[in-house]
């Protein structure tokens, strides 16, 4: 009995904290989020570091660069910012996704609207999702989350047209299809209001 009692005081903690490594950030991953206090614009970061609860990311759109402090799945708070107009104990709520290796050749194998991210040469990573039209040949449509502008790839990743964005035609990008960490119910009606309002 003693052993029994021994070994569950022993197996929750340890259950525990794999629950919280798992929901915790990893360097590398892209997030999307928006502020609790701001006008719920959708924002795009890379995380660029992990320390205990906290993890650094750098804004796509902004380059300016926040440290936030991990709460639970898809929330965190923010904790400084260089750049960033949000100040400490700001909420914010997220999903995070994170690129495969494989480019282009997972892409012809996705439905319309499957999540997507697509590098730049300035090495920004934006996600987004596929639109209605395209194939394996390329002509991949994306919508960017964050602003809702709409990109057209060829087959050897070269924008041929667009609708709003800075990216002129011409400029290459590195498409990945993408897998979500976990369910981030907070962000997800969000992003499907924002998806039903462009179509």
């Amino acid at each position: 009995m003693k052993t029994s009692i021994r070994f569950t005081a022993m197996i929750i903690p340890m259950l525990l904290f794999a629950i919280v490594a798992i929901a915790q950030p990893k360097r590398g991953s892209i997030l999307i989020f928006y502020f609790q206090n701001a006008n719920s614009q959708i924002h795009n970061a890379t995380v660029t570091s992990v320390n205990g609860n906290e993890f650094t990311c750098r804004l796509s759109q902004t380059n300016s660069e926040y440290v936030f402090k991990h709460e639970s799945d898809g929330v965190a708070e923010v904790v400084s910012s260089k750049g960033g107009k949000n100040p400490a104990g700001t909420v914010i709520y997220y999903a995070e996704y994170f690129a495969e290796d494989a480019a282009y050749d997972c892409v012809g194998n996705k439905e319309a609207y499957a999540e997507v991210a697509v590098k730049f040469p300035d090495g920004k990573t934006f996600l987004g999702y596929l639109g209605k039209e395209f194939s394996a040949d390329g002509n991949f449509e994306i919508t960017f989350w964050h602003s809702m502008n709409t990109y057209v790839f060829n087959k050897d990743g070269l924008v041929v047209s667009k609708t709003g964005g800075v990216y002129g035609k011409g400029t290459f990008g590195i498409i990945y299809c993408v897998t979500q960490s976990y369910v981030a119910p907070q962000i997800k009606p969000k992003l499907k209001e924002q998806k039903r309002t462009n179509q």
